[in-house]
Order: C-alpha cells, then structure tokens, then sequence
C-alpha cells in the first residue's frame, strides 16, 4: 500500500511540473527579457547615479515591471494559454524570498548598497536555480551564472560591481528572454 502511496504521490508531483513548465513557457521569456532590461538600467543606475536618483530609478522600474508582468499575466490567461494558477503560485514564491531579504538586511544590519545588492542578486539566482528544477534547466543554468557573475564581479571588480553585473546579468537575461521567445514561437 505505501508504494501504490507513494507512485500516486510522484504523479501528482510530475501533473504539477508538468503545468508549471508549460504555464511558464509561455510568458517565461517575456518576464526574462522585462527583468533583464529592468536589471540593465537598475544596475547601471547604481553605478553612475547618486544613491538617492539611484533608489528613485529602482522604485520607478520595479513598479513598472509588477505592472507589466501582471499584464503579461492577465494577457496568457484571456488568451486562454494559461488555465492554472501557476502565476499566483509563482508570485507568492518570489515575494517569500524578497521578505526573507528584507528580514536578512534587517536582523543582520545589511547597510553597504553593495552588499545589499549581492544578497538581493544571490537571492534571485536562487530563485532561478530553483525554478529551473521544476521547469527547464536551463533556468536553473542561468541562476548560477547570475550567481557567478555576481561573485566575480565583487571580487575582481568591485570598483564597477554595478556596471559589470548590470551589463553581463542583463544582458543574460535578455538574451536568454529573446531565446526562449524564439523557441516558444517555433515549437
């Protein structure tokens, strides 16, 4: 009887990657590429703005990419390509990690921008590692290379932290955005 259990339990495992993948290969490469664009001129703020336009500068653009992925959301849905709840599910995912973020910054007194930055960054590489394991690997590839990134560029670079991890995870992401459109037109 516990095997028949635990068959029945893999299943619905499986019923619920499958659904998670196909929700997100729809609208996955349009949130790549809207993220990129917002982490290119974020990040590029950080670097050549004062810290206050630069704060400004994030407020503005994560406001804007909420918006549009809400749309992108609703968009898939009254198109019928997405039937599940996935988005909700996906959403409450990622404002977990940011409120463990913010509890992290604020138990461990995170002040330097810069190491606020990498733990924020860290965290949503995170976040693609782990989302990749329920959808494509790919993903996942592309969270430790943000991780990476992140790491080298504070360690060998840290005089143009923000710019090389603006230019090199946005660009990363835009192009794995631009990728995955293309192939989710083609398949």
């Amino acid at each position: 009887m516990e095997r028949e259990k635990a068959l029945d339990d893999l299943r619905v495992i499986r019923q619920v990657m499958e659904r998670t993948r196909r929700a997100s290969s729809t609208v996955g490469g349009w949130f790549m590429l809207l993220w990129g664009v917002v982490w290119l001129v974020g990040f590029l703020g950080n670097q050549f703005l004062s810290e206050t336009a630069s704060n400004w500068t994030w407020a503005v653009l994560d406001a804007l990419g909420a918006l549009v992925s809400f749309w992108l959301v609703w968009r898939e849905r009254r198109h019928g390509r997405v039937r599940s709840n996935i988005g909700k599910v996906v959403t409450l995912w990622w404002l977990a990690l940011f409120a463990f973020d913010v509890l992290l910054i604020g138990l461990l007194r995170i002040r330097d921008g810069r190491d606020v930055a990498m733990l924020i960054i860290l965290t949503i590489a995170l976040g693609y590692v782990q989302f990749g394991l329920f959808t494509h690997w790919s993903i996942s590839v592309i969270g430790a290379t943000l991780a990476l990134l992140t790491v080298l560029a504070a360690l060998f670079l840290s005089d143009y932290f923000y710019a090389v991890v603006a230019v090199l995870g946005g660009a990363l992401l835009i192009g794995s955005g631009l990728r995955a459109i293309r192939q989710s037109r083609e398949g």
